[in-house]
């Protein structure tokens, strides 16, 4: 993500699923900070379910929240083989 504020930005970034697939993602949450005029990266660790069939499917997306807004990204597609 990059940041066009004149300041510091600071927030929290949340991983969005539908219940009952929420064990999918370890951490869900983390703290934001970003530098005016910067980027970063914001990383999250994502697996399906190990007792998941094949076919099993769902979906995430990143909610980011910051000075009194909320952003959300794309969402993104998860699916066993």
């Amino acid at each position: 993500m990059a940041s066009r504020l004149a300041s510091v930005l600071h927030g929290e970034a949340q991983l969005i699923s539908p219940f009952g697939t929420w064990e999918t993602t370890d951490p869900w949450y983390c703290p934001v900070t970003v530098a005016p005029g910067e980027q970063t990266v914001l990383e999250f660790d994502v697996a399906v379910p190990p007792d998941a069939t094949p076919g099993w499917e769902s979906w995430l997306l990143v909610k980011l929240m910051y000075f009194g807004r909320v952003r959300y990204s794309p969402a993104v597609r998860l699916a066993a083989r």
